[in-house]
């Protein structure tokens, strides 16, 4: 990475054209990540995830995984499996939530929490609460939002389907 030095000659800016367009390119790539934030989810195909743990690998549907949840440096991947549909099943690796944040993002998952990782899919927004609400097992289970998440990508947030009031706390 090569540094540039941009100088001031009596409170003025030295024209300079790598300044000038490492300017322009920054706003460019702000402008796509605001945009970024107000559209909605990727819709999901039968994508594979292979995921690694002490049994061995296990290849996980993307749009059956409901949510991670991370503990320290292992993950639980919540998912809907193939043999029982109505059933949440829970596969838990050795390794950091960070490791698959960006694995995910680009497939309609959105970290909400330092210690989750939600598919836009199978959640519903509860606003007033700052949580995220999906059934688990026949069960409410929320998830939370964190304060920095939401205030990182609150436009995006509202846009979601909001959890209707008939909806019975566990």
């Amino acid at each position: 990475m090569e540094l540039l030095y941009v100088k001031l000659d009596d409170h003025k800016w030295v024209e300079n054209p790598e300044f000038t367009q490492a300017i322009n390119h920054l706003i460019q790539v702000l402008k796509k990540e605001s945009q970024a934030n107000t559209e909605p989810p990727p819709v999901q195909s039968d994508k594979e995830f292979i995921v690694r743990n002490s049994d061995g690998e296990t290849a996980l549907i993307l749009k059956d995984i409901h949510f991670l949840e991370g503990s320290g440096n292992s993950v639980a991947f919540n998912y809907k499996g193939k043999s029982s549909p109505n059933t949440m099943l829970k596969l838990v690796c050795g390794k950091n939530i960070k490791t698959y944040i960006h694995l995910l993002t680009e497939e309609g998952f959105f970290r909400c929490h330092q210690s989750y990782i939600v598919n836009l899919h199978h959640v519903i927004l509860d606003a007033s609460a700052r949580c995220f609400v999906c059934m688990v097992n026949g069960k409410r289970k929320e998830l939370p939002i964190s304060s920095r998440f939401w205030k990182q990508h609150k436009t995006m947030l509202l846009n979601l389907p909001q959890a209707e009031l008939q909806v019975k706390a566990a």
